[in-house]
């Protein structure tokens, strides 16, 4: 009998060291497969983190206004409208969607002889902006280039309608100062290009 409750023990002692050593084999594979994981998810998010500073650094130097349009205006009377495109490119490697364009429009008195910045109260026209949710953004892809338009409505009867209606020589001379958002496809980060400026040559009207 005593022989019989050795042997026993023995015999439990080995199953329990056998699953001991399954538990342990067990922990080390998870342990492995954790830590691949763990190192694959680091390289996403290195990539990530790269290709987000790329196009953060990128794309605000491929931002520009393309084109202006305002209408001959013979009637002060009615509301006006202003179209502004912003030509965007994307020279990085992740898609971007344009969420938001906002700026302030305004019409250069060019028989004012003061500075820009010295006559920008008197020469404000309005604001042009949109705001639209990711799912419905202007999406530009790397290595495309699109026409972002963002008009406004300036109201007939009002003084910025006058405004509006300043010309030499029979252009506007209009001036913008622009703020553009864009996020990522599969990364929420909301990047701001202040700045997007125009002050240039002049404009004939639209419909001339």
């Amino acid at each position: 009998m005593c022989w019989v409750s050795r042997d026993l023990r023995g015999l439990q002692r080995e199953v329990i060291g056998v699953r001991v050593n399954k538990i342990l084999r067990l922990i080390g594979v998870a342990f492995i497969v954790v830590s691949v994981l763990s190192g694959i998810s680091l390289s996403i998010a290195l990539f990530n983190y790269l290709d987000v500073t790329e196009a953060r650094v990128t794309v605000p130097s491929y931002i520009f206004v393309s084109e202006i349009r305002v209408p001959t205006i013979t009637d002060e009377s009615e509301d006006q409208r202003v179209e502004v495109f912003f030509n965007i490119s994307n020279p990085a490697k992740l898609t971007i969607y344009v969420t938001n364009i906002e700026y302030s429009f305004y019409m250069d008195n060019k028989s004012d002889p003061r500075s820009l910045q010295e006559k920008l109260d008197s020469i404000m026209v309005g604001i042009g902006r949109f705001d639209l949710p990711k799912d419905r953004a202007h999406v530009i892809r790397p290595g495309e280039s699109i026409n972002v338009p963002a008009s406004f409505t300036v109201r007939g009867g009002t003084r910025f309608v006058s405004i509006l209606n300043t010309t030499y020589l029979g252009e506007y001379y209009p001036a913008v100062d622009a703020t553009v958002r864009f996020t990522y496809e599969h990364i929420d980060i909301i990047e701001i290009v202040r700045g997007i400026g125009f002050y240039g040559p002049g404009v004939p009207p639209y419909d001339s």
